[in-house]
């Protein structure tokens, strides 16, 4: 039987006869096999010669590999009780862990050297002994087969060597780790010993270059941050030393900083002492004295020189700049060193002041140095603008047109200050030519003065608006009293009105827009820029009456009040006025406003604001009275007494009801809008009254009579309320003065009239209801066929003349 072949590389060991042509998936002959295994057996043993010969070859230099391999874990054996005694100077914990990886790893040393070295040796004596022929190790294969084939001890021996070589490296690599770790430490304390006065600066840098090697960095705020790299605890020891001397060392600083500048806040003194000594006990003294430029040179390399300059620009600000600022009278204080420690008082004018502060600083405190100047500077700067802008520019923009040009002379001197200043080196990446916010300021005092006048009119408006009562106060509105006069020569052609019924207005709605018809006037004598924004302030005042009137007047306008009759009419007023500007100031505005003027954009607002408060007056008003009516129960069996004096007074109620809505409405709105309102609510209740009767399914003799009280009760009462107001009051409306106030109800009320039919119906009979039906008068007054055949028979009993009487109405529609 065959064999399959398993592998195509012993293709190779096959004749070249066989090779050249056999197939990879069939099987080989017996005597292909034989032949097969006397080649593999033939390339084994030249394999062992070339092994054996290597062996006997550099059989030296692997015992000098070995030997030096011993020699090296010696060494770093004493390198590790090197490092023991170190790392216990970093803490107990870390060296305990250490002391118990140098004793793992010795004694697996020790037995490697005990076990494996020797027999690595000797096994190459044995070898290098019996390599001599051939024949030897054949017979000692065959001897014992518990010895291990040299092959296979030469690749055992390679993988020692390699593990060797590795620990070597390992420990070579540990040994760096441990010399550069010695190094840092030494640094570490030959810095420390360098916090003296005289080698600050010279500390600084070494602590610089100390953070860099241990790999730390310098957050955005200049404090230092730990960016840990590697996992040797030994490192982040030593970063917890360097923070903790980094710490020292800014203390230091700001404590020699504190001394040599010295800020009185109580009086706003402020001196400068160079070269200072230090007064700290933890510092090793020199007796020597550092300058306030070393100082900050340190400070400039230790990354926190910013945070020291900003403390002291809040506090020059604070104490120093802005009593300055409040009062430009003030004196300013320094010391002069060279003078014994002398105040010298200088009462200078506030530009002069201020300058001679940033001299001061610039000289005294920063040694004429550009750089630190400039970054003070960013820090100061910005506040110190402010401040004076706040405190002394925008309380000398103009509060008049015709100033406008005299501010030309406070703008130059503004310039040539900020250029003093800048040329100190406080005013970082200054142009010349377009100055800064100071001068930023001042180019732009139009629109300062601008911004200004709106800020006057709104403020004027709001406090008006929130202030001010809202109460009727007599004020009127109409034809009878138009609001504007006659005015000057520039606005004379400005009172064209429309016609206007006369009603009661608010004070502060009238206040209110005279001073709209102030911020126009004005417009109309600015420059462009400044109409432009008087323009905007006088609707804005206008649209500060919507936003604020209805949250101001929330309670009283939830309810039946005359506050919201005031403010129903104040939205009328208003509307009214904004149709007219165009046609008082057309002819007076700025060419700048002609194309945009314009008012009417607003009038629907304020027309649909009035619309919605009186539609919410009148349904409080009609939805009360409904609900009283509910309690006369459809006004039947009045002829049972206590039934009929609930209904009566259910009548009275509402009456009363209408007696205040009349006692609250009619002095403020015009007499149309009155009589159209309440005409509204009484036809309301005249026309349930009607119905409810008219559905009442038997009415007896006695219901007839108080039905018809109680209809006349109510005629009586609810007709003064449409009562015509006095000729006075009705100027120019010659058609009302000529009505009488029947006409005026039935014409007002659309179901008087068929109320007043009731009342006599039920006093009639039955043939004259019929005749009053036939002749049309019941038609004309509202009435239905099936209403009045309803009537009948709820008033008369059942015979043929009842029905004949129905059928006649029946038939005569």
């Amino acid at each position: 039987m065959g064999v399959p072949v398993v592998n195509s590389t012993l293709k190779e060991l096959l004749p070249l006869s066989i090779s050249g042509t056999f197939d990879e998936s069939a099987l080989l002959s017996a005597s292909d096999l034989i032949t097969l295994l006397d080649r593999i057996r033939t390339r084994s043993e030249g394999i062992k010669e070339k092994v054996h010969k290597t062996v006997t070859t550099y059989n030296k230099e692997f015992k000098r590999i070995i030997l030096q391999a011993n020699n090296t874990a010696a060494d770093v054996d004493s390198v590790s009780d090197e490092l023991e005694s170190f790392l216990e100077l970093f803490g107990e914990s870390v060296g305990k862990n250490v002391v118990n990886d140098r004793n793992a790893q010795s004694s697996k040393r020790n037995l490697l050297k005990e076990k494996g070295s020797s027999n690595i040796i000797n096994g190459l004596d044995t070898q290098k002994s019996g390599i001599g022929t051939k024949a030897p190790v054949v017979k000692e294969e065959a001897e014992s087969s518990e010895n291990v084939p040299l092959d296979i001890e030469l690749c055992n021996l390679a993988s020692k060597v390699h593990t060797l070589h590795t620990r070597i490296k390992e420990r070579e690599e540990a040994l760096v780790v441990v010399k550069s770790i010695s190094c840092l430490f030494e640094q570490l304390l030959s810095t420390q010993r360098k916090f003296t006065p005289g080698h600050l600066v010279e500390a600084a840098n070494d602590m610089r270059t100390l953070q860099k090697r241990l790999g730390l960095d310098v957050r955005s705020d200049d404090q230092p941050c730990e960016d840990v790299v590697g996992d040797v605890k030994a490192f982040k020891l030593l970063r917890d030393s360097w923070t903790e001397r980094f710490e020292k060392l800014v203390h230091i600083l700001e404590e020699m900083t504190s001394r040599a500048i010295v800020l009185n806040e109580s009086t706003s003194e402020l001196s400068v002492i160079s070269p200072v000594t230090c007064e700290n006990p933890e510092v090793v003294s020199d007796s020597a004295a550092i300058d306030l430029s070393a100082i900050f040179t340190a400070m400039d390399v230790m990354g926190v020189l910013n945070e020291r300059l900003a403390k002291l620009g809040d506090a020059v600000q604070k104490h120093i700049l802005a009593p300055i600022l409040r009062d430009p009278q003030t004196s300013v204080l320094t010391t002069d060193q060279t003078e014994n420690n002398l105040i010298r008082r200088r009462s200078l004018a506030l530009q002069a002041s201020v300058t001679h502060v940033i001299k001061f600083l610039h000289k005294e405190v920063f040694g004429d140095h550009t750089e630190w100047m400039a970054r003070f500077g960013r820090l100061l700067w910005p506040r110190l603008a402010d401040a004076i802008i706040s405190t002394c520019l925008k309380k000398a923009v103009p509060n008049e047109t015709s100033e406008l040009k005299g501010f030309h002379k406070i703008a130059e001197l503004t310039e040539s200050f900020e250029m003093e200043i800048a040329n100190e080196g406080l005013i970082a990446n200054y142009d010349r030519a377009r100055g800064d916010k100071l001068s930023t300021f001042t180019s732009d005092v139009e629109v300062h003065f601008a911004l200004r006048k709106k800020e006057q009119v709104l403020a004027k408006a709001r406090d008006l608006l929130m202030n001010t009562d809202y109460s009727l106060s007599g004020s009127s509105w109409g034809r009878s009293n138009p609001h504007h006069q006659e005015g000057t020569d520039a606005f004379e052609d400005r009172s064209i009105y429309l016609l206007q019924e006369s009603c009661a207005i608010s004070s502060l709605a009238r206040k209110l827009l005279a001073i709209v018809h102030e911020a126009v006037e004005d417009a109309c004598l600015s420059t462009p820029r400044t109409a432009m924004e008087l323009y905007h302030a006088a609707r804005d005042t206008i649209l500060l009456y919507r936003a604020i009137i209805p949250v101001k007047l929330g309670s009283k306008m939830n309810s039946l009040s005359q506050v919201a009759a005031l403010c129903h009419n104040d939205c009328l007023y208003i509307a009214h006025e904004l149709l007219t500007f165009v046609y008082q100031y057309g002819k007076v505005l700025p060419p700048s406003l002609k194309e945009i003027f314009t008012f009417v954009d607003l009038v629907p607002l304020f027309r649909r604001m009035a619309e919605e408060v009186l539609d919410r007056q009148i349904g409080f008003v009609d939805e009360e009275i409904m609900m009283r009516l509910d309690h006369a129960r459809g006004f039947q069996r009045t002829d049972d007494q206590e039934q009929y004096e609930i209904t009566q007074q259910t009548v009275q109620k509402v009456l009363d009801i209408f007696k205040n809505f009349a006692t609250l409405w009619r002095p403020v709105l015009s007499y149309s809008l009155y009589r159209r309102v309440m005409s509204g609510l009484i036809d309301n209740v005249v026309s349930r009254i009607v119905s409810e009767v008219l559905a009442i399914p038997d009415i007896a003799v006695q219901e007839t009579v108080q039905l018809q009280e109680l209809l006349i009760f109510v005629q009586e009462n609810l007709s003064p309320l449409l009562a015509l107001p006095s000729v006075d009051e009705l100027k120019g409306d010659q058609a009302l003065v000529d009505s009488s106030p029947e006409d005026s109800v039935e014409k007002s009320v659309p179901s008087w009239r068929k109320l007043e039919s009731l009342r006599n119906l039920l006093d009639m009979s039955l043939v004259s209801i019929t005749q009053a039906w036939e002749s049309g008068d019941l038609i004309s007054r509202g009435f239905s066929a099936a209403e009045v055949q309803k009537f009948i028979r709820a008033i008369f009993s059942e015979t043929a003349h009842r029905e004949e009487c129905l059928q006649r109405i029946g038939s005569r529609f």
